[in-house]
């Protein structure tokens, strides 16, 4: 089980990295690099990492991400995962992720594949830590 957690969260990590080097415009929204489900012209992912949702305080949500999967991941290499505080992190990801959900899919109606790989891997990682 650990094993499946650790590869959720590099997953997670990965995608938090890529929508932020987007925010910042470090990385193109249409390089080859980038699934072609998610470039601008068949996707809206670059759009939606500019949405007034898609920040806290000035800094994009996905820095909450990267925050959050490196502490699972650092909470499942010291076998620290099914503690009540890490479990309480994840469930509130997983809040954070329904609104977000909420957010794209009613308010900014758009779809964005990456973003909603996202949000499964919180609930998934929220399952494992609490079911461990």
């Amino acid at each position: 089980m650990n094993s499946l957690l650790i590869v959720l969260t590099l997953i997670g990590l990965t995608l938090s990295l890529y929508f932020t080097l987007l925010f910042f415009h470090v990385v193109d929204a249409n390089a080859r690099c980038i699934p072609r489900f998610c470039r601008p012209a068949m996707g809206d992912c670059a759009t939606i990492v500019h949405h007034p949702d898609a920040s806290i305080f000035f800094f994009p949500n996905s820095i909450l991400g990267i925050f959050y999967y490196t502490a699972v991941f650092v909470a499942i290499k010291r076998n620290f995962v099914s503690a009540l505080p890490m479990v309480s992190v994840s469930w509130f990801a997983v809040a954070v992720s329904a609104y977000l959900t909420y957010s794209l899919l009613g308010k900014v109606r758009a779809l964005c594949v990456l973003c909603i790989a996202a949000h499964v891997i919180n609930l998934f990682i929220a399952f494992g830590v609490t079911f461990l």
